[in-house]
């Protein structure tokens, strides 16, 4: 099964963030935009486990989250990935709670590897690529992917708390991918 552990985002948050990306999608149509349903905060991809991976990761998550409060953000710029080469994502930098998010990221990592060890069983090498909190908002499509500069910058504030993360799994489909929870753990009281 293809999982990852992300970070659900919350109603106020989405709300701002379809108003924003409106007059962006009508411009730009030939991207293959992100739907609602489908847009988070990653924290790790793990692509394919089996039962028992998947198991030990919904525990390491579970550890990930202990004690932790909700977590307020802020959209920052809109990016493009990977940066230097044919771009091939949009993406949503994440303002206020970037720190917190790394935080999370790391404690995730960290717990992985731990649970990893002791089952004799490693979910996968640790990351090498730093961690930069962001939402993709579309991939390229039929057209390049890319922004004039006057369109970098969201035209609301788009803010929200987190409150949830969640073990999705990903299934792939024609017409885009379909994520579903598997475990969802509230963060704070």
């Amino acid at each position: 099964m293809r999982v990852f552990v992300a970070l659900k985002l919350p109603r106020e948050f989405l709300a701002s963030l379809e108003e924003t990306l409106r007059p962006l999608r009508e411009k730009h149509p030939l991207f293959r935009w992100t739907g609602e349903e489908n847009f988070h905060i990653t924290l790790a991809f793990l692509g394919e486990l089996e039962k028992s991976g998947v198991s030990l990761l919904e525990k390491a998550a579970e550890r990930a989250v202990q004690g932790l409060e909700r977590i307020p953000i802020s959209g920052g710029k809109l990016f493009t990935l990977p940066r230097g080469k044919a771009a091939r994502v949009l993406a949503l930098d994440i303002g206020e709670g970037k720190e917190s998010l790394s935080a999370l990221a790391a404690a995730l990592e960290k717990a992985m590897d731990a649970l990893g060890q002791e089952e004799g069983f490693p979910l996968r090498p640790p990351e090498k690529r730093p961690f930069r909190a962001h939402i993709t908002l579309a991939r390229r499509g039929s057209s390049p992917l890319c922004l004039p500069r006057e369109e970098e910058n969201p035209l609301s504030p788009i803010r929200g708390t987190l409150r949830e993360l969640a073990v999705f799994k990903s299934e792939l489909f024609r017409e885009g991918p379909r994520y579903s929870p598997l475990r969802v753990y509230s963060l704070g009281p």
